[in-house]
């Protein structure tokens, strides 16, 4: 059952991830990403692939969680890393029991992840149910490659978009008019990240 992440406050659900961890797909090769450089020189599109880069066995971090923020809150933490002259789009639907993912202490190197993140004008949101991870890019200056697409066509921000699927985890991704839009899932249902890439809009 899906929840309006519009209609008050996000679920702050803490379950944690197995100590094992949960092997990452690479989501979009190395030579076309698009932010992060706390990990690397290059700019990475999603986040399940900046921890590919910085951790070549790509285990999630066993302290992932959710923390209690509406998605108003959410919106003006990346409006003051972005600044006004941005479009801010998020999710007003997310899977139920996910919220945003509190900043977390990664595997490998022991450094936390901001969430929300930021780069230049572009800017990332993870959210989690302490098991699954779903992250929103709008930033992402091509298309993800090494990625099986379908031949479904969807919507996002009302601009054509693909979905497909790497390992196990689900993209899906704005096919012109950057900045592009990338959404992914790792260990979220196929439809419901489609569902939660469908209902990206502004803010307010």
């Amino acid at each position: 059952m899906w929840h309006d992440s519009m209609s008050g406050s996000l679920s702050g659900a803490r379950r944690r991830v197995s100590k094992g961890g949960i092997i990452l797909s690479l989501l979009v090769s190395t030579a076309v990403l698009a932010g992060c450089g706390a990990f690397s020189a290059q700019r990475p599109s999603t986040v399940a692939e900046a921890y590919a880069i910085a951790h070549p066995p790509g285990q999630l971090p066993p302290s992932l969680h959710g923390v209690d923020l509406t998605r108003r809150q959410v919106a003006r933490r990346v409006l003051d890393m972005v600044g006004d002259r941005v479009r801010i789009l998020l999710p007003s639907r997310l899977p139920a029991g996910f919220s945003p993912a509190a900043p977390y202490v990664s595997v490998g190197d022991g450094s936390a992840r901001p969430n929300p993140e930021s780069w230049g004008r572009n800017y990332r949101v993870s959210y989690t149910d302490g098991h699954g991870l779903l992250v929103v890019t709008c930033g992402a200056t091509r298309m993800p490659e090494g990625v099986v697409w379908s031949g479904s066509r969807l919507r996002v921000d009302g601009r054509p978009a693909r979905s497909g699927h790497t390992g196990g985890t689900v993209v899906v991704a704005t096919v012109r008019d950057s900045p592009l839009i990338v959404v992914t899932g790792l260990d979220v249902p196929r439809s419901r990240v489609l569902e939660c890439a469908a209902s990206m809009v502004p803010w307010r």
